[in-house]
């Protein structure tokens, strides 16, 4: 039975917690040593709120942020005000005038970006970063644009070029070759491009060590809890916790199928418990049949398909007195780290961050 104390939830509730996200900071912070560091925030600070992590960052003494589009400098800008925000879209057309009015830095990509700034921004505002390639054919300079900069100096002589940088794609695996074959190809650019700072250590590029440092470090997934490499020792606190409650719970007998699909069978009489969330929530349909939950400190698998609005848990090992109408059922959290979460579900801490929906009842503490 239900105890008068037992805690009730009316809807899913996603909590941040702005300690978790400071204390990340300054573990990074010591990890980089006399390097600043500083914070990407996009895609809606990696899923967990900008109005939690920006505000938070500041106070830990991060001057400097990194977004993908415009229109997340402009929310950064409204909420620190006299911090450097580089933009790594770049100079899109259309949003040249923007990045002057919010004082916003493009990170430019190619040389068509290169002249779009050069010929538009005026004396007073044109501080721009530019991206080098090194190996992830993505975005940056290639080779032979590089090329044609270095060579024809002209084309950038009007921008004051404050950063130079580039982006790992496989540090988070400490065998990969491919690490130190990009940060020879950054040493190589430097020497051609030998102007501004220079920035190449993501999260995990931070774990590489001090040569991976330069003059900027610029982590993401580190900020909010995810473990950024394989052999990361940075104690790391995950800030987002994520509960839904119990609609019901029916008793199911062997060989009963559950959900769409009838992708599971009960192999024997079991209890199974529907939770009020799912891939709408970001609760993410590739973890069916495989994805863990927790019900009073109790693991319980998830069976059966993951649906828009629900999942299915076996609880037959929970204590009776947990199983009740409203009672929370933990998703993400302490028992449930983001990382072990993800890998349930093929993919990766970012995807599920960045995937949590906009239905959750939210709170920051």
């Amino acid at each position: 039975m239900m105890s008068s104390s037992a805690p009730v939830l009316r809807a899913a509730q996603l909590t941040v917690h702005r300690a978790a996200i400071a204390h990340n900071y300054r573990r990074l912070v010591a990890a980089c040593g006399s390097v600043p560091v500083a914070a990407a925030v996009k895609a809606n600070a990696y899923g967990v709120g900008l109005d939690a992590a920006v505000p938070t960052l500041v106070g830990a003494g991060c001057r400097t942020f990194f977004v993908a589009t415009v229109d997340e400098g402009v929310d950064v800008r409204a909420m620190a005000p006299q911090a450097t925000i580089f933009v790594l879209s770049g100079a899109m057309p259309g949003t040249v005038e923007d990045l002057m009015a919010q004082r916003l830095t493009p990170v430019l990509n190619d040389l068509g970006q290169v002249e779009r700034w050069g010929s538009s921004a005026t004396d007073s505002s044109r501080r721009a970063a530019v991206h080098v390639d090194t190996g992830m054919q993505r975005l940056g300079l290639a080779g032979a644009e590089l090329t044609t900069l270095v060579e024809q100096p002209e084309r950038i002589a009007g921008i004051d070029v404050v950063l130079v940088m580039s982006h790992l794609h496989s540090a988070d695996d400490p065998a990969s070759p491919d690490t130190e074959r990009q940060l020879t190809a950054f040493r190589a650019a430097r020497a051609r491009l030998p102007v501004g700072d220079a920035s190449l250590a993501n999260s995990a590029g931070i774990t590489r060590g001090a040569a991976y440092h330069f003059d900027l470090t610029r982590p993401g997934i580190g900020l909010y809890g995810g473990q950024p490499a394989l052999d990361s020792d940075l104690d790391l606190h995950q800030c987002a916790e994520v509960r839904a409650p119990i609609i019901s719970v029916r008793a199911v007998a062997a060989g009963t199928t559950v959900g769409y699909s009838a992708t599971y069978t009960a192999p024997d009489d079991r209890l199974i418990a529907t939770v009020s969330a799912g891939y709408g929530d970001g609760f993410l349909r590739s973890g069916s049949g495989k994805a863990e939950v927790s019900v009073d400190s109790t693991p319980c698998p998830v069976v059966g398909r993951i649906s828009m609005d629900l999942l299915t848990v076996d609880v037959t090992d929970v204590d009776p007195t947990a199983l009740y109408p409203g009672a929370p059922v933990e998703l993400l959290g302490p028992n449930q780290p983001v990382d072990a979460v993800a890998r349930r579900a093929d993919t990766i801490s970012f995807e599920v961050l960045t995937s949590l929906g906009g239905r959750y009842a939210r709170t920051v503490v």
